[in-house]
């Protein structure tokens, strides 16, 4: 008979029956599942009892506090690519083993940001960027940061005909060969009229002084998790006529509490990333990140 483990979702971890079904045969208990990202650490601490293993969202929060209060786990899931939210110092200090998903949902991501993007050019959905409906090719594109799902963006904006251009901390020359142009981040927000942000969680990468730099009747588009613009500075630049800002669930609950209900704010309730393939991957490999934890325990 495999090992099993002692197991526990502890917030939203989007996959599939089929996987839960397979968790539930390494647990050799049925997973009860929980909707939500936004948990507090006693909604953590209650959801995990004594398991030795938990599954988490990667918009969830697991601070430190969380390891001294459940001295049972000893691996955490995180069912998404991002480990930003999870205190690592925590988990060091009391030997729990952290694993995460890469490159399951970025080029899903990406489509599903054009297609918010087309929608705003074309007027579909109660927002139209100009006076007239506009296409996407030809306009000038900005993507800042060009991880995973920077370059699934880069794709389509060169497959869209639009004037591309990226800022990242590491120039990639096999990127300039295709067409995409590298520009300071200043240069960047000054050509831009479709800026998308695609850089580390909760990581600021629009300042004060960025805004600054941003053409009236730009749109900003938010990819990336949490809270990665000067909130206020953000703000007032939204407000002003012909500027739109774009985001989706994966933004956060903090985010849409800041933002949703600003006129010219979009705010859709769906996650970009996710649709039924992606959960798919995803929970194939949530699956697989479980079954080496185990392995790992029996050498």
């Amino acid at each position: 008979m495999s090992e099993t483990v002692k197991l526990a979702a502890i917030s939203d971890i989007h996959i599939l029956p089929d996987a839960v079904e397979r968790l539930n045969g390494l647990s050799g208990s049925p997973l009860e599942l929980h909707t939500g990202s936004d948990a507090t650490v006693d909604d953590l601490v209650q959801r995990t009892g004594e398991a030795e293993a938990v599954l988490v969202s990667p918009g969830t929060r697991v601070p430190g506090e969380y390891f001294e209060r459940c001295p049972a786990v000893r691996y955490i899931g995180v069912c998404g690519t991002s480990t930003a939210l999870v205190d690592f110092g925590g988990a060091e200090k009391y030997g729990v083993k952290i694993s995460n998903v890469q490159d399951y949902g970025d080029e899903p991501a990406a489509e599903f940001i054009f297609m918010e993007i087309t929608a705003l050019l074309r007027g579909i959905g109660g927002y139209q960027w100009r006076e007239e409906p506009h296409e996407l090719m030809g306009k000038s594109v900005g993507v800042i940061g060009l991880g995973a799902l920077g370059e699934a963006v880069a794709h389509l904006a060169l497959a869209y005909k639009t004037d591309a251009r990226y800022f990242s901390l590491h120039r990639k020359d096999e990127w300039d060969k295709k067409g995409l142009k590298y520009s300071e981040k200043d240069e960047l927000l000054r050509k831009s009229q479709i800026i998308i942000l695609t850089g580390p969680t909760n990581t600021e990468v629009l300042s004060t002084e960025d805004f600054a730099s941003i053409n009236d009747g730009s749109i900003i588009v938010q990819a990336s998790i949490g809270s990665v613009m000067d909130r206020e500075a953000f703000i007032s630049w939204v407000e002003r006529p012909g500027n739109f800002g774009v985001f989706d669930a994966a933004a956060g609950t903090e985010v849409r509490a800041a933002y949703e209900g600003l006129s010219n704010v979009i705010f859709q309730k769906v996650n970009a990333g996710l649709s039924y393939e992606t959960r798919q991957r995803l929970g194939d490999r949530v699956v697989e990140n479980l079954k080496k934890y185990l392995e790992g325990k029996k050498t």
